[in-house]
């Protein structure tokens, strides 16, 4: 994976599982730089005040939360507008580091 889509609500922020397992390897890999993470914020919940996931860039951050938004179509809107350019930050990413790769391995 290449992007970590966390979505926030009371259930997943209250998950054993996600927190312990599914956000722990997201942070590490975050942490060193081989994925980007972002929120996108189902419903009111302590999302933004996570002590993490509030530093990282929210998705349709202009909304309360997806369910508080209406219709929820212009949210879901918005999360997608806001998604193009994480993943032309990671595309751009895998083109640096593959170039140099490349450019790094010739021997003679």
């Amino acid at each position: 994976m290449d992007i970590f889509l966390f979505i926030a609500s009371a259930a997943s922020l209250a998950s054993k599982y996600i927190k312990d397992v599914e956000l722990a390897r997201a942070r590490e890999r975050h942490t060193a730089g081989d994925i980007e993470i972002v929120t996108v914020k189902l419903e009111p919940c302590g999302a933004d005040d996570h002590k993490f996931l509030g530093k990282l860039q929210r998705l349709a951050s202009k909304h309360k939360s997806i369910a508080e938004t209406d219709p929820r179509s212009k949210a879901w809107e918005q999360v997608r507008k806001d998604l193009l350019p994480v993943i032309e930050r990671v595309r751009e990413r895998k083109i640096r580091r593959s170039k140099g790769t490349s450019a790094a391995s010739p021997r003679a």
